[in-house]
């Protein structure tokens, strides 16, 4: 196996730092309109050049169809793309449209690309327990259904109780979201730690942050006062996605068969 070398990643972090430094900068000297639209422009586009990335990076390789390392990656640069879809949409229709059930509206166009997402991770979780054995197939998928359904009625329960301001239609529709990205930013960690002494760990551990992001962005437009189209919003979801585009680099010379 090759090491997965930072250098390649670095041009991506150095982008992300910068997009944060001129956040910061734009942010302090109140240039607030300037900065909404600049963002507006960068989510989408960081999304989709990253997702390009990822395609070109591993679409081509045809012998490598078959490694699911392989297979996570590229699903989720096609994810990347798909998201960076729903960004635009998403950008366009909390500028045109009325509040009235704006949350859910944008939650269920950031599906598709949130599914091939966990399709990818979920392929991998599964490979790697074959290879592993961390429990028996059906019980390891029978555990995830029932915790994450658990935690989908727990969370709709606390949303109508605790913020009885949130609409029916955002409730159901966006907890489930929520919960299912905290699932995969959870399978990412527990794959970290059990490759933790490979290099394949590296990657992963960078998915698992890119993920997290991703997370705490939603859970800030959906469930608070902001919106999606805020500075702070927008420069979460770049950030997560640099985390996202810099495993893709850094996973690329590493071909991990663990079926």
């Amino acid at each position: 196996m090759q090491r997965a070398s930072m250098s390649g990643a670095v041009p991506v972090f150095a982008l992300g730092l910068t997009i944060l430094a001129v956040f910061v900068l734009l942010s302090a000297t109140g240039y607030v309109d300037a900065l909404l639209v600049l963002l507006s422009i960068l989510t989408p586009l960081t999304a989709f050049l990253l997702g390009a990335l990822g395609l070109r990076l591993f679409g081509r390789e045809s012998e490598m169809r078959h490694d699911m390392f392989h297979s996570v990656n590229l699903w989720i640069g096609i994810g990347l793309i798909m998201l960076s879809l729903s960004e635009a949409a998403a950008i366009l229709l909390s500028i045109t449209a009325t509040p009235l059930q704006i949350e859910a509206t944008i939650g269920l166009m950031q599906l598709p690309g949130l599914l091939l997402w966990g399709f990818g991770v979920l392929q991998y979780l599964q490979s790697a327990n074959s290879s592993l054995e961390f429990a028996e197939t059906g019980r390891l998928w029978m555990i995830l259904l029932v915790v994450t359904s658990l935690a989908t009625l727990i969370l709709i329960a606390a949303i109508a109780l605790y913020m009885p301001g949130t609409g029916v239609i955002e409730n159901v529709v966006l907890s489930p979201i929520v919960v299912g990205q905290g699932m995969l930013a959870t399978i990412a960690l527990g794959l970290v730690w059990t490759f933790r002494h490979g290099e394949i760990a590296r990657p992963i551990f960078l998915i698992f942050c890119g993920f997290l992001l991703y997370l705490i962005r939603t859970v800030h437009w959906a469930f608070t006062v902001s919106t999606i189209g805020t500075p702070l919003n927008g420069v979460i979801a770049i950030e997560a996605y640099i985390f996202l585009g810099a495993a893709l680099v850094l996973a690329r010379n590493l071909g991990v068969r663990v079926k």
